[in-house]
């Protein structure tokens, strides 16, 4: 890790003066399977890794799959120089929308943005884990310092292999900026062991997230309003189903019209 030049970067920004943060996206390819890129196994090995706190990194207070516990309880309260993870970052029914470019105006997402911004001078190390970096909301884009890009899984013959690239966009276009990424170098990562109890906690959550999920549909079987729409929105992200289709799914038992409307 710290012959890497992503250490060397957020040594110079967080352990060093002025007071920074360091934000850090981890997503995978879409060459990748949807699930065990190793996503969580990445972000979670860097938290650990680059947390300077005097405690260390804690996942129960310091690893969450919902925006708003990240905004409102979590940054706040951690010690300075700790390292945060908000995995899940493009939202799942039962979690709330997250960080997902597609729910921008909701309060919960503007306001984990502004507390990210607000705390830059306590030198958190910010790791944001989304399926697809273009899923995130695009005030993340000018806030990323650095963005890990998953192209093998940890179970590829080849071993894990993640490229890592700066992200930047156009001061001087207000209304939809360009953003220009640049290589900046390739690296591999150790899984982490499954008796690791960071990595335990973090697999714990992840269940209890899922187990939220089921608990959020009613009798029928159908998600909540909410939850239907960010059901909705990763379908037609991540597939090319229409709105027609996406409204048949057994989960589903709002109107395409209406599925269609909410997520614009």
């Amino acid at each position: 890790m710290k012959q890497t030049d992503l250490y060397r970067r957020w040594r110079q920004q967080v352990m060093k003066p002025p007071k920074n943060d360091f934000v850090i996206a981890v997503t995978a390819s879409s060459s990748t399977p949807v699930s065990g890129t190793g996503k969580t196994t990445l972000g979670g090995g860097l938290a650990k890794e680059l947390d300077r706190s005097p405690s260390g990194f804690d996942p129960e207070t310091q690893y969450t799959m919902n925006a708003g516990q990240l905004g409102y309880d979590y940054i706040p309260d951690v010690e300075n120089q700790s390292a945060v993870v908000l995995d899940e970052g493009q939202g799942t029914p039962g979690e709330g929308s997250a960080l997902n470019a597609r729910r921008a105006m909701k309060q919960e997402t503007m306001d984990t943005i502004g507390s990210i911004l607000a705390n830059r001078d306590k030198m958190l190390t910010v790791i944001l884990i989304s399926q697809n970096y273009g899923f995130l909301d695009p005030q993340i884009y000018t806030m990323t310092d650095l963005w890990i890009l998953i192209k093998r899984a940890p179970g590829h013959p080849n071993g894990a292999m993640a490229s890592i690239y700066t992200v930047e966009t156009d001061d001087f276009d207000l209304s939809s900026p360009e953003v220009k990424t640049h290589h900046v170098e390739d690296v591999s990562w150790p899984p982490l062991p499954d008796d690791d109890p960071d990595y335990k906690v973090m697999e714990r959550k992840k269940q209890e997230a899922k187990q939220r999920r089921r608990e959020s549909k009613d009798s029928d079987g159908t998600l909540s309003e909410e939850g239907q729409v960010t059901l909705a929105e990763s379908l037609r992200s991540e597939t090319d189903m229409s709105w027609r289709e996406i409204a048949e799914n057994d989960s589903i038992d709002k109107s395409y019209e209406w599925l269609r409307q909410q997520a614009t």
